[in-house]
């Protein structure tokens, strides 16, 4: 559906776009001297003006289809599974992997009837957004097309549209923002003081704690296990592998720094420098999957080889990933700021006959 529905809003955006400026060429008769705004303004007005709808319709009506998929499929299901939510997470996780074709095993009836209703809701629901859809940015784009005149403002639109949208994206992500901010302070509350969680820390507890163990027993045959929240293992674990990770990639982000800005020819600068750069865009997820599945089997292979019990899980490994991943910050970091060093008190230091590495230790480092 998104598919079908993406390709009708491009094509229509484009042909929007090349009615708007073909009506701006003609209406001008090739005298753009007279039109309050270039012929591309008028095109863009246009495709705007299909945009704004079928946007809005996608991003109403999905989530309602969603949401009559979903009711239509939990109808058949009796009251006690509609009033816990876990029941009914798992009743409509049941219906989609019917509905895919996943279900093992016998299907009963109200599920299979489930399954078939959520369906047809669903597709109905679809065809439904993309006639709808379709149906708006068609009667848009005629009028946004008739809106075109030798002295219609095409530019002010346009730009009183992206002005709105860039708006809209900059109050988004403040709310965000301030959305993670409560989010994080109401859960901190809830973590201390609300007197339904079992086993909840005071405040001192957690700051002071020496054990770190957020674990709780299910059932009555796991035992008493002990839950404890304590911070400081948390703490000196973060400190201990940000140690390992500085001794790693301070001197090697330093020394590349160094090179780059004062040995390097702009030819070598121009290619090492982007490819150092490129540790920065590997994202951290990819680094802690190296971490877990090549530097952890190697650094447990290697203490078991001097006879030492290492496991996969050390913060060695995690700093010397880390490490790896902070290399190019460290690097670029000391670049600027070795860059930013006055040329003055180089040409200095080599008229007082201090060699380049003399000049580079006891000038520009300092």
């Amino acid at each position: 559906m998104t598919l079908i529905y993406a390709t009708i809003f491009l094509l229509m955006m484009t042909a929007g776009f090349l009615a708007g400026r073909s009506r701006a060429y003609a209406v001008s008769h090739g005298n753009f001297a007279e039109l309050h705004s270039l012929p591309g303004y008028h095109g863009l007005f246009v495709a705007l003006g299909v945009l704004a709808p079928m946007v809005l319709i996608y991003l109403v009506g999905v989530p309602l289809v969603r949401y009559l998929a979903q009711d239509a499929a939990l109808s058949f299901f009796p009251p006690e599974v509609l009033s816990d939510p876990l029941q009914r997470s798992v009743a409509m996780r049941d219906v989609a992997r019917v509905a895919a074709g996943q279900f093992t095993g016998d299907i009963p009836a109200n599920l299979r009837d489930a399954a078939s209703a959520a369906v047809n809701t669903q597709a109905l629901g679809d065809w439904a957004v993309i006639a709808i859809g379709s149906a708006a940015g068609l009667i848009a784009l005629i009028a946004s097309f008739w809106q075109i005149g030798m002295r219609f403002r095409a530019r002010h639109w346009v730009e009183r549209f992206i002005l709105v949208a860039l708006s809209f994206c900059a109050v988004v992500a403040i709310l965000t923002t301030i959305g993670i901010v409560f989010s994080v302070v109401f859960e901190t509350y809830r973590f201390f003081f609300d007197p339904s969680l079992k086993g909840r820390p005071t405040v001192s507890e957690f700051l002071f704690g020496l054990e770190w163990n957020p674990q709780a027993a299910m059932r009555a045959d796991q035992g008493d296990i002990k839950t404890a929240f304590g911070f400081v293992p948390l703490l000196t674990g973060t400190l201990l592998i940000t140690t390992i990770a500085i001794f790693i990639a301070g001197p090697l982000g330093v020394f590349s720094a160094i090179y780059l800005a004062e040995y390097a020819s702009p030819r070598v600068r121009a290619v090492a420098k982007p490819v150092l750069e490129i540790l920065a865009g590997i994202p951290t997820v990819v680094l802690g999957f190296f971490a877990a599945l090549t530097i952890a089997p190697m650094i447990r292979s290697m203490g078991q080889y001097y006879g030492l019990d290492v496991a996969s899980e050390s913060a060695l490994a995690a700093g010397l990933v880390m490490g790896m991943m902070i290399i190019p910050f460290i690097s670029s970091l000391s670049d600027d700021v070795i860059n930013a060093v006055p040329q003055s008190l180089r040409d200095g230091a080599y008229a007082l006959g201090a060699t380049k590495s003399e000049t580079i230790t006891q000038v520009v480092l300092p």
